[in-house]
């Protein structure tokens, strides 16, 4: 059946069991003390409603302003925990929302997230259950019932996995491959293909979003596989790109009916609205290739003795070691592919009033949606790009910063590092200024947690199941400890004398134990990227044709990441001795012809 609007009957079914859940959440909770302040909800909606579909962080960052000053319920003499213990500057700090039952708490300060999500990570530490995420792969047979169960494919990524053991297993196979002392591993790696993206800056510099992306995407492919069939590199790429945009409209609760309602996962295919169901077979498919043909070529090349230094080499050595195994292989794979997809969907409610059937259009040609670690890199690569060419002072001062410690007759390295502060300190304003993942991806309660006082009795409120929302957004823009936060000041992270402070910026990345795995990577490509970039390039305001300065367009995109809509700008060479630089250096790695 071709996939159509939905029809009353099925609005008037679904709008029976929203009644039927909201009846039943409502039992259950009615026992409990109130939730933390938020926006009034509405029979069965919640506030579906009340929720803007861009930048979500933003009105919950309003909200959190708006409730600071209004008490707790009556009900409540104290918060042991959270409210108490940690001390909370003002009651918005968590502020709660419901949507269609489901309770979310979001959390807006940095004091809020580390006690629930570091501090309390136990049990703050699972993920939501999201239908499309999880849904079973359907098959439809004569009799209109559903056999068979699989997957959509995106619990490949450990990220979307229940806090387990196998969480657990996957997290560490990852860690002991892209901890902070793994990384300088990978500098060759990183710095040959950032070489590289300068000389296709100077060849064809209106194309830099491409090229940018090329540079990620041939560093994280080169990491977790070394080498790939040249004739399918670029399609293992566009399928996970391909995959990426369709999850981008899977995982947000209540984009799709199924999401809401997940009995509807065991409705036969045939009848109206149950089109997610194929949806969600197209997703699995793309992501088993995703995961199955790169591994299987690096295996290929493991069996018959070709050398491969990549990170799933070194697992299935280890895996050898131990006896091999089909469950160690399948559990390879999975790191593997996280090392190039990684994924840090935003778990947020923002788009839940816009429709149950959401549509997953292609990715532009100038999208720079891509997965992350290949998201994260990129984004913020080309977030520092737009930062720059708005200040443009901030780039003399790295250049000059850059020609007295390097000089002009080399390329920056890593080893340089510890010796350029100021290029790592707008590394480092970077991801504050425009977080990439500005929700993060949501946490689930373990348990009920939070007791609290009564003058009678002491209960807990923090349900089961209950998700928390960390707004990075926010706790990034918190003026008291970053004052002036919506303007781009790389200096707020140096001392006076120069050198790096303390201020650090790891809210970018998560929380808890469930903190981004591969920030340490995606520092240092940014790094070296930037610094690379400053050494020889000038970033500056594109012109028309009568020579007059273009507006620079400054506005991010929701989805997965908060990346910057195209812009446009110049990259010209500083000088010729820059010009030179880059050819000198292409020529030595023989990437290109004389």
């Amino acid at each position: 059946m071709s996939d159509g609007p939905i029809t009353p009957s099925i609005l008037f079914t679904t709008l029976i069991f929203i009644l039927i859940a909201a009846v039943a959440r409502r039992k259950r909770s009615s026992p409990l003390p109130p939730p933390p302040p938020g926006p009034t909800p509405l029979p069965l909606f919640g506030n579906v409603f009340s929720i803007p579909k861009r930048r979500p962080w933003l009105q919950y960052a309003a909200w959190s302003r708006q409730y600071h000053s209004e008490p707790f319920p009556l009900s409540l003499r104290h918060l042991l925990t959270i409210y108490a213990r940690v001390r909370l500057r003002v009651p918005g700090d968590l502020i709660s929302v419901r949507a269609y039952g489901q309770l979310s708490v979001i959390a807006n300060t940095s004091e809020a997230t580390k006690e629930l999500l570091d501090r309390r990570s136990a049990i703050y530490s699972d993920r939501p259950q999201t239908t499309m995420v999880d849904l079973q792969r359907i098959y439809r047979i004569p009799n209109g019932l559903c056999v068979e169960p699989s997957r959509m494919g995106w619990k490949i990524d450990f990220t979307f996995l229940p806090y387990s053991e196998a969480w657990r297993t996957k997290r560490r196979m990852f860690h002991q491959h892209f901890r902070e002392s793994a990384i300088p591993k990978y500098h060759a790696i990183q710095q040959k293909f950032a070489t590289e993206a300068l000389k296709k800056l100077l060849d064809t510099p209106q194309d830099f979003l491409p090229h940018l992306k090329k540079t990620a995407t041939s560093i994280a492919m080169a990491i977790a596989y070394d080498r790939v069939d040249p004739a399918k590199s670029d399609r293992f790429v566009h399928i996970s790109e391909q995959a990426n945009v369709m999850l981008s409209g899977a995982v947000f609760p209540g984009a799709a009916l199924a999401n809401a309602f997940p009995f509807l996962r065991h409705l036969p295919e045939w009848l109206p609205g149950m089109h997610f169901k194929s949806f969600a077979r197209r997703c699995a498919a793309l992501t088993s290739e995703m995961r199955d043909a790169p591994f299987d070529f690096v295996k290929h090349d493991s069996d018959n003795g070709i050398p491969n230094s990549s990170v799933t080499t070194s697992l299935l050595e280890s895996n050898q070691s131990r006896g091999g195994g089909k469950a160690g292989e399948d559990a390879i794979k999975d790191v593997a592919v996280a090392a190039y997809t990684a994924k840090r969907p935003l778990f947020t409610l923002s788009r839940i009033r816009h429709g149950v059937s959401p549509s997953f259009p292609e990715t532009p040609p100038t999208s720079i949606l891509t997965p992350i670690s290949l998201q994260k890199a990129t984004a913020s690569l080309v977030s520092a790009l737009l930062a720059l060419l708005l200040h443009p002072h901030v780039q003399r001062r790295a250049q000059a910063e850059l020609d007295a410690v390097v000089g002009r007759t080399r390329l920056p390295t890593h080893a340089d590092r510890a010796a350029l502060p100021l290029c790592s300190a707008i590394c480092r304003e970077v991801f504050r200024w425009n977080p990439i993942a500005p929700l993060g991806i949501s946490h689930a309660v373990l348990k009920d947690d939070v007791t609290i006082c009564t003058s009678s009795s002491e209960r807990p409120v923090g349900q089961i199941g209950t998700h928390v929302i960390p707004n990075a957004w926010a706790i990034l823009h918190d003026p008291e400890m970053y004052p002036d936060p919506d303007a781009f000041k790389p200096e707020r992270f140096l001392n006076a004398d120069g050198s790096l402070n303390d201020l650090d910026v790891q809210s970018s990345f998560g929380f808890g134990r469930r903190i981004c795995p591969g920030r340490h990577l995606a520092d240092s490509t940014l790094w070296i990227s930037v610094a690379s970039i400053l050494a020889v390039f000038t970033i500056e305001k594109a012109k028309d044709e009568n020579g007059a300065e273009i507006p620079v367009r400054v506005d991010f995109a929701d989805g997965l990441v908060s990346h910057p809509l195209p812009f446009d700008c110049s990259i010209r060479p500083r000088d010729e001795r820059a010009v030179e630089l880059i050819l000198e250096v292409a020529r030595a790695t023989s990437t290109w012809p004389g």
